[in-house]
């Protein structure tokens, strides 16, 4: 359809400009609240080069440019060739980009290679990486303690816990007002959705329908019956959510910084055993 719809654009119109094919690529550093986009720009495809075929053999030149374009947007893409392997490689991919220090370009370049080595390996080898990761992320979750802790300990955590308590009372509003969309969105985005990469979008449509309702309900609400403060805060009660959803993670992963140094004083054998177990999965270090 896409090709079709190139050469029509490009040789059955009057346009006179020559046309190419421009590679948007775009990658997620994990599929999930705040995780990093990547827009990779790819070579472009010059449509004049398939005129003659087109005008000769339209079918031929079609097949040829899907080829194209399809070996062109691979080597942009971050996937892995069995779709059962997707969450195992989505997981890696979260490991990874904690381990190249949130660098995009190094991310992709080894996460293409990661990508290929997971496509590459025989079932019973991965049913055994498979294995090793799940009973990983059991261990550090009995723990209480977040893989990049794993990686490396975190500082800092005097000062990061007293903006947390200076910044409750906000959260505390921002999660009141808010808490019910967010989970009615919650319920429908799992209802819903089958694919996890399809998950991130489907959740922010909903949430951008009934959040518009909800606020748009307190706004005027708080008009008819309110004074200004009452409104002001009802209309950014959106942000003061948003904070609150940034503070709830900045909360767990304190608590994971905080059992992991309570780990490595009381068990250190123990944390050593977890880092080395984490290396073996990840085999690009």
């Amino acid at each position: 359809g896409t090709a079709r719809v190139a050469f029509q654009t490009a040789f059955d119109s009057n346009l006179k400009e020559n046309l190419t094919i421009e590679t948007v690529a775009i990658n997620f550093s994990f599929h999930g609240f705040r995780s990093d986009l990547f827009i990779r720009i790819g070579d472009s495809i010059d449509l004049a080069s398939y005129e003659n075929l087109y005008r000769t053999q339209p079918n031929h030149a079609i097949s040829n440019l899907t080829m194209n374009m399809y070996s062109v947007f691979e080597k942009n893409v971050l996937h892995v060739v069995q779709p059962e392997r997707t969450l195992y490689i989505e997981t890696l991919l979260r490991m990874l980009f904690v381990d190249v220090h949130y660098e995009p370009d190094l991310f992709f370049n080894k996460g293409r290679s990661v990508c290929q080595q997971v496509s590459s390996l025989s079932e019973e080898a991965y049913s055994e990486a498979l294995i090793d990761l799940i009973d990983y992320e059991k261990d550090i979750l009995n723990y209480g303690i977040l893989d990049h802790e794993i990686s490396q300990l975190s500082n800092g955590l005097i000062r990061r816990s007293i903006m947390l308590i200076l910044s409750f009372p906000i959260t505390i509003v921002g999660f009141c007002l808010w808490c019910l969309v967010f989970t009615a969105t919650k319920k429908i985005a799992d209802k819903t959705v089958t694919r996890e990469d399809f998950y991130t979008s489907v959740f922010c449509g909903i949430a951008a329908i009934l959040g518009l309702i909800w606020w748009l309900t307190m706004c005027i609400f708080a008009l008819s019956f309110g004074t200004k403060f009452v409104f002001f805060v009802a209309a950014a009660s959106p942000l003061f959510f948003y904070f609150s959803l940034i503070w709830e993670e900045e909360f767990r992963t304190l608590k994971s910084a905080f059992n992991a140094r309570s780990l490595v004083k009381q068990q250190k054998n123990l944390h050593q055993s977890l880092v080395q177990r984490r290396r073996k999965i990840t085999f690009w270090n």
